[in-house]
């Protein structure tokens, strides 16, 4: 499912606060590029712990893995919410996948942001997404979900 980079919805969440990443289709140019060392390293840490962001976010799991579009080969499912201030960027756990082998470059302030995020499943990172659960949580509870 495309999304452009920075639109404020995406599957699983949307809004002001969200800004999407790497929702990737093959019927669209995204940006390549290089990117600070330790940046690719972070990102597969934050995305191996999806399930943990999820839990903390109160997000809807997503219906199984996804192929990728550019060289259909790998496959990932789940959702990453990368917190920045007052801003949640969203992606899909492929991002990683995109920047190790497509070559995707992400925008700088969701560089900063994966450089600064703390690990889902550790209490600083449910601290800094907790403002955005609350959202998640009155949205569900204002669609009779809860």
């Amino acid at each position: 499912m495309y999304f452009p980079d920075l639109a404020t919805e995406t599957q699983v969440n949307s809004g002001p606060h969200v800004r999407a990443v790497g929702w990737l289709s093959g019927d669209h140019k995204f940006s390549t590029g290089n990117f600070p060392g330790d940046f690719a390293s972070r990102l597969r840490a934050l995305c191996s712990r999806w399930s943990n962001a999820v839990q903390a976010l109160w997000w809807p799991v997503a219906g199984g893995p996804h192929e990728c579009e550019f060289c259909a080969v790998y496959r990932a499912g789940g959702n990453l919410g990368v917190p920045a201030g007052r801003l949640l960027f969203v992606a899909p756990v492929m991002v990683a996948h995109y920047v190790d082998i497509h070559s995707y470059r992400p925008p700088d302030p969701f560089i900063k942001a994966v450089l600064d995020c703390p690990l889902p499943g550790s209490e600083a990172y449910s601290h800094a997404v907790a403002e955005f659960r609350e959202i998640n949580l009155a949205s569900a509870r204002a669609r009779g979900l809860l």
